[in-house]
């Protein structure tokens, strides 16, 4: 009687690992037919690496379509003729950058798609080392409403010519950072300064750059 229940047991445990081994190969095949071809990868911010969530992905070539990310920035197509096609990628505040995959029969080829942030400014760090005495930063209004620029710094040693007046959508101005070494602590010194962009004639900012400011005296 011992012997059956231990053989009952055994092969309760083997037809479980058979279902879940099964189930799991049901799962792969659903995502991946196996007679199928197509592509799918990720979309990640290209300095961070973080997922893209909700990035419209679109594939030109022997089709043309278009889909969406998910929550984790997962992208596929399905069905695909085989050859050579570009993917691009469409996110708010990002570049949109363009990809090159190929289509081989019966097999899905991976492509991660990295996308770069549009940032208002030009650079978010400041080289002055021991030659230079000015340096500029780039703002360029990405928005598409008129926004202020206001600098934050409380060195001593660095003088900043701001921005006057608004920037209009798709406007360019420069901030202008001045060293005074007279004033400036001797060795190598890195500090932040912080621009500020906010709502045109109003008080409340709609977002926020730390720049770096390296320079050695």
């Amino acid at each position: 009687m011992i012997k059956t229940i231990t053989i009952m047991k055994n092969l309760t445990i083997i037809t479980i690992l058979f279902a879940a081994i099964f189930g799991f190969s049901s799962c792969e095949s659903d995502f991946f037919n196996t007679e199928d071809s197509g592509i799918f990868g990720v979309v990640r911010d290209l300095d961070t690496g973080a997922p893209i969530p909700f990035a419209d992905v679109y594939v030109n070539g022997p089709e043309q379509r278009s889909a969406r990310s998910d929550a984790n920035g997962n992208y596929r197509f399905t069905n695909l003729r085989t050859g050579n096609y570009v993917l691009s990628a469409e996110a708010y505040r990002y570049l949109t950058p363009f990809e090159n995959a190929t289509v081989f029969p019966t097999q899905y080829t991976q492509q991660d798609i990295e996308m770069q942030f549009h940032s208002m400014l030009s650079t978010n760090e400041l080289n002055f080392g021991t030659e230079h005495e000015i340096l500029d930063i780039v703002v360029t209004n990405v928005f598409n409403v008129p926004v202020d620029v206001d600098v934050d710094e409380s060195i001593s040693w660095i003088f900043v010519d701001g921005i006057f007046g608004s920037l209009d959508p798709g406007e360019s101005d420069v901030i202008r950072v001045e060293l005074n070494r007279n004033f400036m602590p001797t060795g190598v010194q890195s500090v932040p300064i912080v621009v500020h962009i906010e709502e045109d004639f109003g008080f409340d900012t709609i977002e926020s750059y730390t720049v770096t400011v390296n320079a050695e005296n």
